[in-house]
């Protein structure tokens, strides 16, 4: 981690910092470095920053939400700069540092203060889907009007001491020694593989996209949120409710094709019932199984807890721009037969609609659905 955080601070320094680079690992949390770093890469391939460092002058600032979600966001580092507290004289601007350093809502407001976005930053903390929340909360910006763009993430360093016990002690993280545990939607499923990261989006109205001439990867043509007010247990009510919304809201696909549905699916026993949930969804909605397949990204880096939904999202994306099912690689015994889950090696398919499903500790769920109206 500290030679990445060593990468960011040396990358950065091409862009206009409002610090001096020596004090960015000071000022700035290593959640929040990631968030920045993931987002430099998705706003230059949208093209709202240039290759000098500059913001694009077509983008209002002013017009630029952030929303970031995290689950527990810089705040592990509680106890790193309590030890600090407890063991060396007293520093004031050290210690202001460390507050810094431990506020979910500087993950938003760094990432703003970065690139100078002046709409309104705002962090979500809402379990595993925070993520999707974060999401949620930027389609509402565009569709109510109070702004035109929105920079959403995620990020979550949450390979710490602290979590992976109580994690352990819930029996929920795999023990396997191998590169193939995390597996989704298998029979022999061993639990949750660790995995931390961030994930960065950027979305706007379809008018200000057509203006300046963005590549436009695809359209979010609908979202829905649910909660079932369960704990370690749920029944998946909240991610059929939340999937039905969002497909409802999207309305009839678009385009001919595989219906593709990317779960929150972490190789634990909550796979079935999340499976089952979306197939009550469409079931409800009057669609069949015919040409629908199911997917989870956590094979291949693990639970990565905030940006979960948005690293789904960003799979479907790629899915739906290069007609291909993502594949569940490490699933050998599929937890239903009648489920089409891509065992193997990816599939080139059409696919015609993606929908994003994510489930948090406590019952709370999002659905995101996108097309490529016109594919």
């Amino acid at each position: 981690m500290h030679s990445i955080l060593t990468m960011s601070v040396e990358h950065l320094q091409r862009y206009k910092v409002k610090f001096a680079p020596k004090r960015f690992n000071q000022r700035v949390a290593p959640e929040a470095q990631i968030l920045i770093c993931s987002a430099v890469e998705a706003l230059s391939q949208s093209g709202v920053l240039l290759p000098d460092g500059t913001i694009n002058p077509s983008i209002d600032k002013e017009e630029v939400t952030v929303r970031m979600g995290t689950i527990l966001g810089p705040s592990l580092n509680i106890s790193r700069y309590q030890n600090h507290i407890d063991h060396q004289k007293h520093e004031p601007e050290q210690e202001l540092y460390g507050i810094m350093h431990i506020d979910p809502q500087r993950l938003s407001t760094m990432t703003a203060n970065f690139f100078d976005f002046q709409g309104g930053p705002e962090t979500s903390a809402s379990a595993c889907s925070s993520g999707g929340s974060a999401l949620s909360g930027g389609i509402a910006d565009i569709l109510l009007n109070d702004a035109r763009y929105c920079l959403v993430g995620a990020s979550d360093l949450a390979i710490h001491p602290h979590l992976i016990t109580q994690l352990d002690n819930a029996r929920a993280l795999s023990h396997e020694n191998d590169p193939r545990m995390c597996r989704p939607f298998d029979k022999n499923y061993t639990g949750v593989f660790m995995g931390e990261g961030a994930a960065v989006l950027f979305i706007e109205t379809l008018e200000s996209a057509q203006e300046r001439h963005a590549k436009i990867l695809a359209e979010i043509t609908g979202y829905g949120k649910a909660g079932e007010n369960s704990d370690f247990d749920p029944s998946g009510k909240g991610i059929s409710l939340a999937l039905r919304r969002s497909i409802r809201r999207s309305g009839p696909m678009k385009t001919k094709g595989y219906d593709f549905n990317h779960t929150h699916s972490a190789g634990t026993k909550g796979d079935e019932t999340e499976v089952e949930s979306a197939r009550e969804a469409r079931k409800k909605l009057g669609y069949d199984e015919s040409h629908w397949a199911v997917g989870s990204s956590k094979w291949q880096g693990g639970h990565p807890w905030g940006p979960a939904v948005l690293n789904g999202v960003i799979v479907g994306v790629k899915a739906l721009n290069e007609d291909i099912l993502p594949p569940s690689p490490n699933l050998e015994t599929p937890i239903m037969e009648d489920v089409d889950f891509v065992q193997g090696e990816a599939r080139p398919e059409r696919v015609g609609r993606v929908s994003v499903t994510g489930q948090g500790l406590g019952g709370g769920a999002t659905a995101h659905t996108l097309e490529i109206p016109g594919k």
